[in-house]
């Protein structure tokens, strides 16, 4: 037993009580009495507690005021026919006399009940304002709701959740926020299948949620912007650790999480509503149209004991909810609203300074709603909040997009907020929907009835629009995958069938959707142009209704950097123009265009493979491009071709035939017979190579690159799909010969850059993650590519531009200072050799035989069965990869498939013995790989080799 305080704030009640139950209790017993304490305004009682859950509630004598009386409504009068006309005027007469009469008496008792402070003394059962778990009893009725409070080791705990990802990864800094809105209950039920899909977020590529209000309401079924407990979850989406588990998961994965709070009002069952509805609330509320439960009145300040009320009790529930859920970020709902500088000042500066103090992930990011935005409201010009919801950009632009109304300089204005007064980019987020619109492709179809093609290509623009214009973007959770359900605040729940496989391929438009968005994310995450604040219109033509603006970064030493400057050029007219020229282009030289839709990037005209002369009987261009390779094959010698951007070349009769005669030209020439083929798609597709009936030999396996990346890079492990891309059979390739593994190639910069650039992950942390990609490499299911440089940690960003190799890496120097990058060069030639000399990672078995996805531990086994003689030591190959952050002692690993020695490669020989088919390793390190060979050193392989 320990002691435990129940205290309620009700300064000016007469009196008060506690009901206390165990859970498993059917019934309260008798009321327990409060007492008041009349310096501090606090009715408290205490009570010795077992540790146990319990059920609770406060009763109280209500100082609240009621809703008036309603006047009764005049009754119908109908002519008596056996009465005159003058006696019918009579009776209607003193009808209406009698009907004014009650009117003023219910007038007189609405009047006596504002005067008197309390008209009687009124018992008011309801749950703890501060209550951090509340249980409804199946019922919407407020009275009957009881607070819970769980009681352990004497004393008050919210949950047992441990948080695990707390500074695992950065998060963003505000100025690159990408956010993406959500309703839980409509995008996935509840937090446990919110947290299950955490790989769409990150496939998706946003950097921040802004979660609608999860604050409990009435019922289990709304948006939540009537919230009548401030400090407790909504039970319907699930429980406070369930809620911390998937806030800890999006962190995990570099994305903040920003809640929705609604301070202007609350619901009208809420508890304060109840105690003493003008001590919290103002009377009347300021505006009846905009009117959504009693609102907050943060101008009352109460002399005796020194306090803001409702300024006090909504300050302590945005500390609770940062302190206990690790939140980044609060949306001021309904600020306009509100309508009190001074308190949204004082509270969005407490936030942040709390996120600064807590010591992991200190930016805090304040958004406020404004409708109309309200440019005077955001830090830069004097107000409370980071950013404001920038409403003016979606009115402009819905009137573009669905009703092609354009006023020119407003929606110049909306382009760049500077024009309005904005200062920074992180002073306004851009949307093209909300939760309180409908998405734009419905408003298409209701308004206009644009459907199919024509509406998603109009959203697209939008988004597009967005991503370039002056500003942060937020998404509508839905817009992405052409969501066609209309706004409600009852069930709208995603339609995730949208994107999944269907055999008549239906949905191809909303799989191009989803694709558009992710590129579109891409442009705008991989440009730092478009966070910057400089944006100039260089091209207008009203009639035409051609607009043009140029955004570019002056931040980066290198200016001729070609990402750091971007031109966007929209069409908003009705028109397909032909050769349409741009004027003002701020630079000559190559510009690449980005057309997400099918990752086409042009560098300048296409071959057309599918046009035939019929007069000539000829294809131009394959005969063109088929003489050129038949000419380097012969007069190089040349052993195989990369087929760049295969995905776009998009002709597999053309490729297959291209291919087939370099393969016949190689084995007739007399020598060097073998010729390979690899293509590059992007993403990579199975069907393209030839034992699924494609033209290929191989093509780069792009899907393990990504994969590979989110686990060295952002310790990001998706478990599944990182075991479909060690086993690319389970993808649906055939060969290890159909896929060729890399870690990085020209296009994308090396880990050991990456390490440095996205996670401040340097030195002998770098490499060691760097050679564990790489023995990765050798051991999965496939071919191995390395890409220059990556062999010795050359430190070079990629560049089509000037990166020569730095050779002086691995020369001998007198201080040893080059130590790492030798050591790293010798490393791979250990793991090439290991590929070279065993013969089970040159063939398709490959078995997944340990995995604990809570420790990060993956073990899989390779072995050869094409020798005559299995028992040949170099047919037995275990790699066992720790991809967690933990360095683990005596770490066991079960399902080993040979008792007996086994000896670690890359270590020395050092010797293993594996019983019972277990062996276990000694100081396992966070972020390696070891491999073992069964009954085999590597010094025999080694002099084998040699001999």
């Amino acid at each position: 037993m320990a002691p435990y305080t129940f205290e309620l704030f009700a300064p000016y009640n007469k009196q008060a009580g506690l009901r206390l139950k165990n859970a498993n209790a059917r019934m309260f017993g008798l009321d327990i009495p409060m007492e008041l304490n009349e310096q501090d305004g606090y009715w408290r009682v205490t009570l010795d507690l077992a540790d146990g859950i319990y059920h609770y509630q406060y009763k109280i004598v209500t100082k609240s005021w009621f809703e008036p009386e309603p006047e009764p409504a005049l009754p119908d009068y109908t002519n008596d026919e056996t009465k005159t006309f003058e006696e019918n005027q009579e009776n209607r007469k003193n009808h209406y006399n009698e009907h004014e009469k009650l009117v003023q008496e219910v007038k007189e008792r609405n009047k006596k009940r504002e005067e008197e402070i309390t008209f009687t003394e009124v018992w008011y059962t309801f749950v703890d304002p501060y209550a951090t778990e509340v249980d409804e009893r199946g019922s919407d009725d407020a009275f009957r709701s009881v607070g819970i409070l769980v009681f352990k080791n004497g004393k008050k705990i919210i949950d047992e959740y441990e948080w695990k990802y707390d500074n695992h990864v950065p998060l963003v800094s505000n100025d690159k926020l990408i956010i993406y809105e959500i309703h839980i209950g409509d995008f996935q039920d509840k937090f446990t299948n919110v947290t299950a899909k955490m790989d769409y977020f990150v496939e998706l590529g946003i950097t921040a949620v802004e979660i609608m209000p999860i604050k409990e309401f009435p019922g289990t079924i709304g948006w939540g912007y009537t919230p009548r407990y401030y400090l407790a979850i909504e039970n319907a989406y699930g429980t406070t650790a369930e809620l911390k588990e998937m806030i800890d998961a999006f962190h995990k994965r570099g994305i903040r999480v920003i809640i929705d709070g609604v301070y202007n009002h609350c619901d009208v069952s809420a508890p304060y509503a109840a105690i003493d509805h003008d001590y919290w609330f103002l009377h009347e509320p300021k505006d009846r149209v905009y009117c959504w439960g009693p609102e907050w009145n943060y101008e009352r300040y109460d002399e005796k004991y020194q306090v803001w009320p409702a300024r006090k009790y909504i300050s302590d529930s945005i500390r609770y909810f940062i302190s206990e859920f690790h939140t980044d970020g609060i949306r001021f709902d309904a600020a306009t609203q509100i309508n009190n500088e001074e308190f949204l000042t004082a509270i969005a500066q407490q936030s942040r300074e709390q996120a600064r103090d807590r010591g992991y992930a200190p930016n805090f990011f304040c958004v406020g709603e404004y409708l109309p935005d309200k440019v005077e409201s955001v830090m830069s010009n004097g107000g409370p909040m980071d950013a404001i919801w920038h409403d003016s950009l979606y009115w402009k632009l819905r009137e573009a997009i669905v009703f092609d109304t354009l006023d020119w300089e407003e929606l110049k204005n909306v382009t760049d907020g500077r024009r309005q007064g904005y200062k920074n980019i992180t002073d306004i987020v851009n949307y093209q929907s909300n939760h309180d619109h409908d998405r734009l492709l419905i408003e298409l179809g209701k308004e206009r009835q644009i459907f199919d093609a024509d509406a998603f290509r109009r959203v697209r623009m939008a988004f597009a629009f967005q991503a370039t214009s002056y500003g942060l973007m937020m998404i509508w959770m839905g817009e992405e995958i052409g969501e066609y359900k209309e706004k409600t605040p009852g069930v709208a729940k995603l339609d995730w069938s949208l994107i999944e496989d269907r055999e008549d391929n239906s949905n191809a438009i909303n799989k191009e959707q989803l694709q558009y968005y992710k590129d579109v994310i891409q442009l705008r995450k991989l440009n730092p142009a478009l966070i910057t604040p400089n944006l100039e219109f260089i091209f207008e033509h009203e009639n035409d209704q051609i607009m043009a603006w140029y955004r570019w970064n002056t931040t980066n030493n290198d200016i001729q950097k070609h990402e750091n400057h971007v031109v966007t050029v929209c069409n908003w007219s009705s028109t397909t123009y032909e050769h349409y020229e741009i004027l003002n282009i701020p630079r000559n030289g190559k510009w690449f265009l980005h057309e997400p839709k099918d990752r086409v990037y042009c560098w300048g005209p296409e071959w057309n493979y599918a046009r035939y002369d019929e007069k000539y009987q000829v294809w131009p261009a394959r005969k063109y491009i088929s003489d050129s390779i038949r000419y380097f094959i012969s007069e190089f010698h040349t052993d195989g071709i990369r087929f760049d951007a295969a995905t776009q070349i998009n002709n597999e009769e053309f490729l297959t035939a291209i291919a087939q005669q370099s393969r016949e030209q190689a084995r007739d020439r007399g020598y060097a017979p073998n010729f390979f083929c690899v293509g590059e798609y992007l993403p990579d597709k199975v069907e393209s190579v030839m034992s699924n009936g494609g033209p290929m030999d191989a093509i780069w396996h792009d899907s393990l690159y990504w994969k590979l990346r989110e686990a060295i890079v952002f310790d990001v492990l998706n478990w599944e799909e990182l075991k479909n891309v060690i086993d690319g059979r389970r993808q649906g390739y055939k060969n290890i010969t159909d896929i060729v593994n890399y870690q990085a190639n020209h296009d994308h910069d090396r880990l050991l850059i990456e390490l440095g650039k996205e996670r401040q992950i340097f030195d002998a942390d770098a490499f060691r993650r760097v050679r564990m990609a790489f023995a990765f490499q050798a051991t999965s299911y496939g071919l191995m590519m390395i890409w220059m440089g990556e062999e010795i940690g050359e430190y070079k960003e990629k560049t089509p531009g000037v990166a020569k190799l730095d050779w002086s890496l691995i020369e001998d120097r007198e201080d040893n200072s080059n130590a790492i990058n030798k050591e790293q060069l010798q490393y791979y030639k250990d793991v090439i050799q290991l590929r070279k000399l065993n013969s089970a990672l040159i063939t398709p078995n490959l078995e997944f035989i340990f995995e604990h996805e809570n420790d990060q531990i993956m073990a899989w086994y390779r072995w050869n069965t094409t020798d005559n003689d299995i028992q040949k030591q170099e047919n037995h190959v275990v790699t066992v990869c720790n991809w967690s952050s933990t360095t683990y002692e005596k770490y066991e690993i079960l399902n080993i498939p040979r008792n007996g020695k086994w000896y670690e490669w890359l270590n020395n020989d050092k010797e293993y013995i594996a019983e019972n088919n277990k062996l276990t390793i000694d100081s396992f390190i966070d972020h390696t790989i070891r491999i073992f060979i069964h009954q085999t050193k590597r010094c025999d392989n080694d002099k084998r080799s040699t001999a």
